[in-house]
């Protein structure tokens, strides 16, 4: 796969998470159902990338990903590649995410108002809680709802924002 970041970036990019979504028949052969057998290389195919699979249907080879990359060009393509049906392998979400993020949330969830529900996926341990929390008071009516969203799932927040 080749991403092409010449179009429409004035200098190089260091440190930074690119969304990779697409769906292939060959991706339902992935050993493990929730996709932790993947894994992404630089173009080298050696050079692992931070990941974090946010999305993943084994039945229906559909992928969504963040990888890290330690740098991108401005002036040209770069190469990836992603391999797969090896043995589970343990990657950290936070890895991706660097010090210049406070909260990632993918809001795929179904929300319950439990507190902790919507996890970060920084490791800032910034969860969110679905219907309010402290500042605002919780308020079941305020539960969000699963909804499709730009790139996956989202939530359909509701009702007012102060109590």
């Amino acid at each position: 796969m080749s991403l092409n970041t010449a179009t429409g970036v004035d200098s190089d990019l260091s440190d930074f998470p690119v969304l990779i979504k697409f769906t292939h028949d060959d991706l339902k052969q992935a050993n493990e159902s929730e996709g932790s057998d993947f894994i992404f290389t630089e173009s080298d195919g050696m050079t692992k990338l931070f990941h974090e699979i946010e999305y993943f249907d084994n039945t229906t080879g559909e992928i969504i990903a963040w990888v890290n990359f330690p740098t991108l060009s401005a002036t040209s393509s770069t190469d990836v590649y992603i391999y797969y049906k090896g043995n589970s392998i343990g990657f950290n979400s936070a890895d991706v995410w660097n010090d210049d993020y406070v909260v990632v949330w993918h809001l795929n969830q179904t929300s319950t108002g439990t507190v902790g529900e919507f996890v970060d996926a920084t490791g800032n341990g910034n969860d969110g809680r679905g219907g309010g929390g402290a500042k605002v008071g919780y308020n079941a009516a305020r539960i969000p709802h699963l909804t499709d969203g730009q790139i996956g799932n989202g939530q359909q927040f509701k009702g007012p924002t102060t109590t």
